[in-house]
């Protein structure tokens, strides 16, 4: 347990349980704008709460992590059952809530709810790309607000650092509820591999004010939404709507 504590200027991440269970973060601070100061990262942990902490930081508020590439095969421990609640974001950069992007030993059965964050680059965030492998399964997401973001909601197989191999991510089983933001570049980012789609991602009531971009989707299969709104009007999943590109910039 860890409940209390300041955390302030870390040069990387912050707070890294490793192969642990029963670990619980409760009522701390981090502060840090230090390129890769997330604050919080389990990795290849299970039974792991998050509760009640502020994150002002660099990078993602909370990536939950499971090894990387041979290494994460290697040792084959997946992080699961995970709770993350009642926690707020005002860092400058990242995500505030990331899974990845080193999972190659999988992630399952994650819960996210009230969460809040200000002005950042991803809301909710799934990273990979194809030397990873692993899967990602059983994620669920509610209440979560959002002042401002370059992307509310957003999946990618193509994370940065791709060295050139053939081993793709599952991503499956994934339902986000009850979401709200003021202003994005891009409301939702659904992308997946080639090799391995996305599949079975539902969106129920997300109501995005304003966005440049309402739905990038690409490779993605069984999307449901119900209730989802951007810059006023419903929308609803198709596929293929364009690149995974993020040139644009928020207005200061």
């Amino acid at each position: 347990m860890i409940d209390g504590p300041r955390f302030i200027d870390s040069t990387f991440w912050m707070i890294h349980p490793v192969y642990c269970d029963q670990v619980i973060v409760r009522n701390v601070t981090l502060e840090s704008l230090h390129l890769n100061s997330d604050g919080v990262d389990p990795d290849s942990s299970t039974n792991v709460l998050i509760e009640r902490c502020r994150f002002t930081v660099g990078d993602d508020g909370v990536a939950i992590k499971a090894g990387r590439d041979q290494d994460g095969w290697r040792v084959g421990r997946a992080s699961r059952r995970i709770v993350v609640r009642d926690c707020v974001y005002s860092g400058t950069a990242g995500g505030g809530m990331s899974i990845g992007s080193e999972m190659s030993g999988g992630v399952h059965d994650v819960f996210v709810e009230r969460y809040a964050m200000g002005s950042i680059v991803h809301g909710l965030y799934f990273k990979s790309n194809r030397d990873r492998g692993g899967a990602i399964t059983g994620i669920s997401a509610r209440n979560l607000t959002i002042d401002r973001a370059q992307s509310v909601v957003s999946f990618t197989t193509d994370y940065h650092g791709y060295r050139g191999g053939a081993f793709a991510t599952r991503i499956e089983d994934i339902a986000i509820s009850d979401v709200s933001c003021r202003e994005a570049i891009v409301g939702l980012s659904l992308v997946g591999g080639e090799e391995a789609p996305l599949r079975n991602v539902q969106l129920s009531r997300v109501a995005i004010s304003t966005a440049k971009t309402s739905l990038r989707a690409r490779n993605a299969e069984g999307l449901k939404f119900d209730q989802v709104t951007v810059n006023g009007a419903p929308l609803q999943p198709l596929r293929d709507t364009g690149p995974e590109t993020f040139t644009d910039q928020l207005r200061s």
